[in-house]
């Protein structure tokens, strides 16, 4: 039962049958041993009593059936970042749109072998649009894996709220994919920000899972109005399984990525694959957001708007000086040189 932790189970019988009694006024998805959400039963609008019956194919799983061939490889394994486990707010900057603190997060004295540097950034809540217009493409995973817990809709919901909030002059598109890819919002300048919302009110999660072709198409959508006055980016939600071996998907993503379109990505749901994702967002500079309920997924889509819209600056350094008598030792947060 969805949102609920009740469980219904059978055995089919020699006819592949199985026969449940269940309340109404619910949504259930069929799991089986090695198919998760295979398929959804809507009760919530039915009332008094009901029959009805409905087939459903069963794919097994390979990774959950055959899991010792999944054993990741090296390359496969995810560090995750310590900025992710850190909450810790700094105030608001009293001059300017960005302010920088710096603090030893440990004490320590002459005996002292070791010091902690901590270094933190705020920037202003509530600033202006200053960035470029946007060149945006949401590439949508609309497979049945995307049916449970509601996913698919509250991506739906997260998506025309950031909608919403863009200008009639910034350029949209949005492509679904689930067995074959499909441009559901050509690439356009928003202006009547209506039809959009209703086409995305209309997609449907069901099917298998084509993200290469998805993704490829969503880069032709972003290259049809690419310019260097506009940000332009991809932004995929998905939970990162698909047909092609995830070194291809990587590939065609850089080969785009190289003509300078970003690319962000949302991992949807508790089992997606991050090592993916994360080498696609990390290859196009653009975020990595995890997404496991609800929340996680309006706060993925607030992050997203917050950095193509309010953007203070891009490509930034910092560089920390020191003497001779301290020995860098280690870096903890936003790695990237020392």
């Amino acid at each position: 039962m969805l949102k609920s932790n009740k469980v219904y189970s059978a055995k089919t019988n020699d006819k592949g049958e199985a026969i449940f009694m269940l309340p109404i006024r619910q949504k259930y998805f069929i799991d089986f041993n090695y198919q998760r959400d295979a398929k959804e039963i809507d009760l919530s609008k039915v009332k008094g009593i009901a029959e009805q019956s409905m087939h459903v194919h069963y794919t097994p799983d390979p990774r959950m059936e055959n899991i010792e061939d999944f054993i990741p490889s090296v390359e496969e394994l995810i560090e995750y970042d310590v900025q992710n486990f850190i909450d810790k707010q700094y105030p608001e900057p009293e001059m300017g749109d960005i302010d920088f603190q710096l603090s030893w997060g440990n004490k320590f004295n002459k005996k002292s072998k070791e010091a902690l540097l901590e270094v933190g950034m705020k920037v202003k809540s509530k600033m202006e649009r200053k960035a470029a217009p946007l060149n945006l493409c949401f590439v949508i995973d609309k497979s049945g894996s995307m049916m449970g817990d509601d996913r698919i809709e509250q991506l739906k919901k997260s998506l025309i709220d950031f909608i919403s909030r863009l200008d009639s002059t910034d350029i949209i598109s949005v492509v679904v994919f689930d067995d074959q890819p499909r441009v559901a919002v050509p690439a356009e300048q928003l202006g009547d920000k209506q039809k959009a919302i209703d086409i995305i009110h209309a997609i449907r999660a069901g099917g298998g899972t084509v993200i290469y072709s998805g993704l490829e198409k969503g880069f032709d959508e972003v290259r049809k109005h690419h310019s260097t006055g506009f940000v332009n980016r991809v932004m995929l939600l998905s939970d990162g399984y698909g047909s092609r071996p995830p070194k291809e998907i990587v590939a065609m993503a850089k080969r785009n990525i190289k003509l300078g379109i970003e690319l962000s990505a949302v991992g949807v749901g508790t089992n997606y694959n991050q090592a993916l994702l994360s080498q696609l967002a990390s290859a196009g500079g653009g975020l990595m957001h995890l997404a496991g309920n609800a929340k996680n997924i309006q706060d993925a889509f607030r992050h997203e708007l917050e950095s193509v819209l309010y953007a203070v600056a891009s490509k930034a350094k910092l560089e920390v000086l020191y003497n001779n008598e301290i020995v860098y030792r280690q870096l903890f947060g936003y790695v990237n040189e020392k």
